[in-house]
């Protein structure tokens, strides 16, 4: 299985301020997996405690987003999306 990773060539800070742009407040529930899915990725690839754990609060900070847009609209995504995304969160990160 080959992964195509459209954001690896950029760096943490560029990626940051994309993710805050196309996520926070207009997205849909597969872009949030996208980029959780690219926090995920990175830190697999960090070789630093600081880096690990800055990818950590950033899949935190993705997941009250996440939460909160559920809030906002109903059909945002399903409870069993939502605990996946947790669950990646908590437990995968």
């Amino acid at each position: 299985m080959q992964i195509i990773r459209r954001f690896k060539r950029m760096n943490l800070w560029d990626f940051v301020d994309l993710m805050n742009q196309e996520c926070f407040g207009s997205a849909k529930s597969e872009t949030y997996f996208l980029y959780l899915d690219e926090i995920k990725l990175r830190r697999l690839e960090s070789v630093s405690e600081g880096g690990d754990l800055k990818l950590r609060s950033l899949a935190k900070e993705l997941l009250e987003e996440y939460k909160k847009e559920m809030q906002r609209n109903d059909e945002f995504a399903s409870q069993d999306d939502y605990e996946s995304f947790q669950y990646i969160v908590t437990n995968e990160i």
